[in-house]
């Protein structure tokens, strides 16, 4: 009896003590501070960020209720850069992510402080870290930044992010601040991802005064426009607010980007708005979007389509458009109808679709190919063919060449081919193919 006393007083003298132990790690303050205000001040990173050390205290203390961080990330970093172990770019990169999600301003300024050299990927870091916590403050300290480097190197990651993905938000305040501080030449696009249904049509003027100076912001414009328009009770108000939009060429961008979007939904509501585009390179391109969108329901339809087209150009553009995807999607059905029509076509009218039939049924294209008077479209046509079935199929396409079969072609375009694979292709740069789109003669080599 006595050893069962004995052994109850340990057991409760050992909880109270686990019970105000302090948290180790928990700062200056650690006795004072409880868990649930540590949760607070350090956020759980994601997975993977941790150094093996802290990755290990965190999985031994994963079923109590301890907070995720077991240690200071601030004091490791003092510890490993006096110790010299910041030349390992795993743990300096774990520490100062551990850091930045902590306390950017912080991890900045230790940053700063190590005099160690200041990458790209840091600066990135702890100013994706600052957006995630507070938009605008990140912002604030960005226009602090006198650092020609650093400077734009901040302020295009958080600005950029802030207008991708919170875009009314981010309007509004950048109409807050002074027009010298030309805070549009740090927003681009690259490396980010965006999404739809971002916008009200508020949010779209905003943004339109914005007008960074990037080549996809229309895209952007457009895609976010195009989700309001699917909703049937904004339709009409998007196409209004559309019509207002004072720069016609953002116009006619964001027109285009509209018709892709009605294509899917509704082709009559895109074919109605051809007429409000006012380039007729634009309006081309829009009507071959439409034209490619019924080939995939209809082809011979795309192709009646593409010859009501009051506009020659757009006609013809919008045709290579329909053969070009009904080679695609059903070769066998589209070289028929280039079989039945070969006398009034041309090398150049079927040029677009070469490279999709020479990745289906090559030896029967060159053969349509073959069967045009000689010409240097001819030549071309026949090269993009055998160039395309060359790269995805180098031994089928060598073993005809070489065979019999091959002398369908003429005799300039075969001996030229025979030279070409009777050497090994290099990895780079040997192939190549040209197309006509829109006008325009386009090379490309792979």
């Amino acid at each position: 009896m006595k050893t069962l006393q004995v052994s109850l007083i340990t057991f409760v003298v050992g909880l109270s003590a686990g019970m105000i132990l302090p948290w180790r790690g928990a700062g200056e303050n650690g006795g004072q501070q409880t868990a649930s205000k540590d949760v607070q001040t350090f956020p759980a990173p994601e997975s993977g960020s941790f150094p093996p050390r802290a990755l290990e205290k965190t999985t031994t203390a994963a079923h109590s209720s301890t907070p995720p961080f077991t240690s200071d990330p601030f004091k490791e970093w003092t510890e490993a850069l006096k110790a010299g172990k910041l030349t390992d770019t795993r743990l300096r990169h774990d520490l100062l992510e551990q850091m930045a999600k902590a306390d950017p301003a912080r991890a900045w300024q230790a940053l700063m402080q190590s005099g160690l050299p200041v990458s790209r990927a840091d600066i990135d870091g702890i100013a994706s870290a600052w957006y995630e916590k507070d938009p605008a403050d990140a912002a604030k300290f960005g226009l602090t930044l006198t650092d020609p480097l650093q400077r734009p190197a901040f302020l295009r990651q958080v600005l950029s992010k802030w207008m991708l993905e919170k875009p009314g938000a981010f309007a509004r305040w950048f109409q807050t601040q002074p027009a010298d501080l030309d805070l549009a030449q740090y927003l681009h696009s690259s490396n980010i991802v965006y999404r739809n249904n971002l916008c009200t049509l508020e949010d779209l003027d905003g943004l339109l005064r914005v007008n960074p100076r990037y080549s996809s912001f229309p895209d952007f414009l457009g895609r976010q426009l195009g989700a309001l328009w699917s909703q049937p009770e904004q339709r009409q108000a998007a196409t209004e607010w559309l019509r207002g939009v004072a720069d016609p060429q953002m116009r006619d961008a964001l027109w285009k980007h509209l018709v892709a979007k009605a294509c899917q939904e509704d082709p009559q509501a895109a074919t109605g708005m051809l007429t409000e585009i006012s380039d007729d390179r634009a309006r081309r391109q829009a009507s071959s979007t439409i034209t490619a969108h019924l080939t995939k329901r209809d082809p011979q339809a795309a192709l009646q389509f593409a010859a009501s087209l009051p506009d020659a150009a757009a006609s013809q553009h919008a045709w290579q458009s329909a053969l070009c995807t009904w080679a695609a999607q059903d070769p066998q059905q589209a070289l028929g109808y280039i079989r039945e029509n070969l006398a009034r076509l041309t090398p150049q009218m079927l040029e677009p679709a070469g490279s999709a039939l020479g990745e289906s049924r090559p030896a029967e294209a060159l053969a349509l190919a073959a069967a045009f008077p000689a010409s240097v479209e001819r030549t071309s046509l026949i090269n993009n063919v055998m160039s395309t079935w060359r790269h995805k199929q180098p031994s089928e396409s060598r073993r005809w060449v070489e065979s019999d079969q091959a002398t369908i072609l003429p005799a300039a375009d075969l001996q030229h081919w025979r030279s070409s694979v009777a050497s090994p292709q290099p990895a780079q740069g040997s192939s190549g193919m040209s197309t006509t789109i829109n006008g325009r003669r386009l090379y490309y080599s792979y």
